[in-house]
């Protein structure tokens, strides 16, 4: 069982990590200067 629990503990670690960088990697391409969300909120108060 400890065994099991000591696996189970690194994959999901391993699991974690993987989405927090993806997460990462997203949020530094659509909040960057002239990213998604910048040229979002340029055409909402443009009127486009």
């Amino acid at each position: 069982c400890e065994k099991i629990r000591t696996e189970m503990t690194r994959r999901l670690a391993e699991l974690s990590q993987a989405q927090r960088q993806a997460s990462r990697d997203f949020d530094r391409v659509e909040f960057a200067p002239r990213g998604n969300l910048q040229q979002l909120i340029v055409a909402l108060l443009m009127g486009r």
